[in-house]
């Protein structure tokens, strides 16, 4: 029941998601009658387990995890509030890694699951992460009308790496089709705002697409300094994937 052998069976699922995390989520689904206490817990202490394994060079791990842990959420009652924590995780590994049309679901997803626990911040960003996989599909105007609706929603509520983050997914969308002047503005935004709270990932990947843009503005000078300044700031923040990016482009 939901007694003794219930937190017993928790502790066991807790020891197995270090070693496999996803088959760790398949037993859980079979705990029975104490999967809504034990559930809960563990869903939502693996999907904060999984970003830093990521960001240790462990992606596809963590993409795999996601990916159970994100179909299975409802069938162990997972709390909203939990999933949501699991979403966030699962959308920023998925992009550039899985099939664009399984980022674009899994950012759907999310946005339902932000929408439902009435998340508006955790909705916009969201929302702002569909812009890349649409365009991917050249879906162009569903992935402008995502990035404005993304700062539209997330506008309100100030200051914040999620505003950043869909400032310069807008940013970065307009420039590669050709609205350099338009994004420019934009883009300059999130660096500020990216800066104010100290995100050094943020600025790092945000400067290399205004250095882009820069350039495609037929500004040289400025545009390679800031592909100069992009890789040093990859290279403190300790990101490789940005690391990589950024050594591509210099």
């Amino acid at each position: 029941g939901a007694g003794g052998g219930g937190g017993d069976r928790g502790e066991e699922v807790r020891g197995a998601i270090a070693n496999e995390e996803s088959e760790a989520l398949g037993y859980l689904d079979e705990l029975g009658e104490g999967r809504r206490r034990v559930g809960g817990g563990v869903v939502g202490e693996a999907g904060g387990a999984a970003g830093p394994g990521a960001a240790a060079g462990r992606g596809a791990g963590g993409r795999r995890w996601y990916r159970g842990g994100g179909g299975r959420a409802g069938r162990v009652e997972c709390p909203l509030e939990e999933q949501s924590r699991l979403f966030r995780g699962r959308v920023a590994e998925s992009l550039g890694r899985d099939p664009v049309t399984e980022t674009e679901r899994v950012a759907r997803r999310a946005i339902e699951t932000f929408s439902a626990v009435g998340d508006d911040r955790g909705r916009g960003w969201a929302t702002g992460r569909l812009v890349i996989p649409l365009m991917q599909q050249s879906r162009h105007g569903d992935a402008e009308a995502a990035g404005r609706a993304a700062i539209q929603i997330l506008e309100p509520q100030g200051e914040s790496a999620e505003l950043a983050d869909a400032l310069h997914r807008l940013g970065w969308f307009l420039w590669r089709r050709g609205g350099e002047r338009e994004a420019e503005p934009l883009l300059r935004r999130a660096i500020d705002m990216a800066g104010h709270l100290d995100n050094l990932l943020v600025r790092a990947e945000e400067t290399q697409t205004l250095a882009g843009c820069l350039i495609g503005l037929r500004k040289y000078g400025e545009g390679h300094r800031l592909l100069e300044e992009g890789l040093g700031l990859a290279k403190e923040a300790g990101d490789s994937q940005k690391l990589l990016r950024e050594d591509k482009n210099t």
